[in-house]
């Protein structure tokens, strides 16, 4: 009988080793990501065939496959084969008729006039010549196809029907008014030139502005933030966001704040204590109860409400 249990136990650790042996033998896997396309898989061992779509896209043809990072073997015919690495890989486009890109009927029948040889296609260098374009009041319900315009330094597209607005490929713009829409998201991500912002009278409840450092002027009052981070806008010299839902703002990092108007928030406290050059603040119907101004020398016009507990003013 004891012969039997180990010879029984013999079999068991050695089924044991091999199946330990199986799972060391499994070759190891990397991430295959792609911007603009797909890829037959998201993960893949060395040595495996690889195989991209380009995704399809109005106004654009497919041009080549770039690769972001890793040690890309092959590429030709959309596949290649899978290094020891992970590996990204971008689809790069050309734009073959701008007009195609555009989905709204309103800002296309605008944009005829960019057409400057009326040959009915809008081309990359007739795309390249338009700077400036103001579309206020144009009952436009989309601006999808905006991203062809790559020198566009300044956009105007007040009080039209525009839910959602993404420019981050416009890396030139520099001037952006698109208030009194119903505009729920605003995606400027891509604007690092940015310095002029107006986007009030909206339905926006998240603003991300922190890579637009070059921003002196924002105005997105009458909206529905919740919070609101400028801390890396050094160079902010407005700020008008009154009428939103901001419970704390921190300003400390914005010294060159001269005006400021934050009224009609449900703030209950706020330190102006390194905004020395502030000329102008309003912070009316808040729930703060004291204030210290006594840092803001250059402090000409203060709004608060009545009852706030005052410091260094008035001057």
């Amino acid at each position: 009988m004891r012969k039997i249990l180990i010879a029984a136990l013999t079999v068991f650790v050695f089924a044991f080793i091999a199946c330990s042996d199986d799972k060391n033998d499994k070759p190891q896997k990397y991430s295959v990501t792609v911007t603009g396309g797909t890829a037959d898989v998201t993960e893949a061992a060395k040595g495996d065939e690889i195989t991209l779509t380009p995704d399809t896209k109005p106004g654009y043809e497919f041009n080549e496959w770039v690769v972001v990072s890793g040690s890309v073997e092959g590429g030709d015919d959309n596949k290649f084969t899978m290094p020891a690495g992970d590996v990204e890989v971008k689809a790069e486009f050309v734009l073959v008729n701008g007009f195609d890109a555009i989905h709204d009927l309103a800002f296309r029948k605008f944009c005829e006039q960019f057409d400057t040889d009326e040959d009915g296609i809008l081309t990359e260098d007739e795309c390249e010549a338009v700077t400036e374009i103001e579309v206020s009041d144009k009952s436009i319900g989309s601006l999808v196809g905006i991203e062809i315009f790559t020198a566009l330094a300044k956009l105007d597209c007040l009080r039209n029907n525009i839910t959602s607005l993404n420019v981050s490929r416009n890396t030139a713009l520099i001037w952006l008014r698109c208030s009194q829409n119903n505009l729920t998201s605003l995606d400027v991500s891509g604007c690092t030139a940015l310095m002029r912002l107006y986007c009030f009278g909206d339905n926006i409840t998240s603003l991300d502005i922190s890579n637009n450092t070059a921003l002196v002027d924002l105005e997105c009052f009458d909206n529905g933030l919740t919070s609101l981070d400028i801390s890396n806008n050094n160079e902010l010299n407005r700020l008008i966001c009154y009428g939103n839902n901001l419970t704390s703002l921190d300003v400390s990092n914005n010294t060159a704040l001269s005006i400021f108007w934050c009224g009609d928030n449900d703030l209950t406290s706020l330190d102006v204590s390194n905004n020395t050059a502030l000329e102008v603040l309003s912070c009316e119907d808040n729930n703060i109860t004291v204030l210290d101004v006594s840092n803001c020398v250059l402090l000409r016009d203060l709004t608060c409400d009545p009852e706030v507990e005052l410091t260094g003013w008035p001057k």
